[in-house]
């Protein structure tokens, strides 16, 4: 009778142990199944097989989120690097991204930019994206003339975006270029 109870009981004590092993965070944690073929057997087959797959899932993830990561940090630089004001919108038109230059050219920070709804900021240009949004455009280009902290800038904007079928954007990137000096040379230059 005690062999019998010991065959039951120590195979169960051994999946409570595994399974106290997967919860701390173990998924290399296997029960032996090599001893039983019944009921318990299989429960112990399928334990094992469940410890696997999440383990194999959970490297799944980890290598995605470490391949995003890196290319997040790559976008990053690679914005950094960019002349040009860059600013990434949601399809609610609040800025995701800005780099460097958007700041520098806006008088602002890229955290004071994070969050902010473009017509908080620029006005002038969500009018363009309403009129791409309108005319359903991958891409519109515009000369804008704005006021930023008392000085008369000149813009060219670009305004890109994938439309999807019914017309309205996942998500948007606003380019600009500061070419006030651009624009009074060729006064002067006439």
């Amino acid at each position: 009778g005690r062999r019998a109870a010991t065959n039951l009981v120590a195979p169960i004590g051994d999946l409570v142990t595994a399974t106290e092993k997967v919860s701390e965070g173990d998924l290399n944690a296997r029960v032996d199944t090599s001893t039983s073929d019944d009921e318990i057997g299989m429960l112990g087959q399928t334990f094992n097989r469940m410890t696997g797959q999440l383990q194999t899932q959970r490297d799944d993830l980890i290598n995605a989120n470490t391949q995003l990561e890196q290319r997040r940090h790559f976008t990053e630089t690679v914005l950094a690097g960019v002349s040009s004001g860059v600013l990434g919108l949601d399809n609610r038109n609040r800025i995701t991204i800005a780099n460097r230059s958007a700041a520098n050219l806006l008088g602002r920070t890229e955290k004071d930019l994070i969050g902010q709804e473009i017509n908080e900021i620029i006005p002038e240009i969500s009018v363009l994206i309403d009129r791409a949004k309108k005319l359903g455009v991958e891409f519109i280009q515009e000369h804008l003339t704005l006021t930023l902290d008392g000085q008369t800038r000149n813009l060219n904007v670009q305004v890109t975006g994938d439309p999807l079928e019914d017309q309205r954007y996942d998500s948007l990137v606003v380019t600009f270029d500061d070419i006030t000096k651009l624009v009074s040379a060729q006064r002067t230059a006439a």
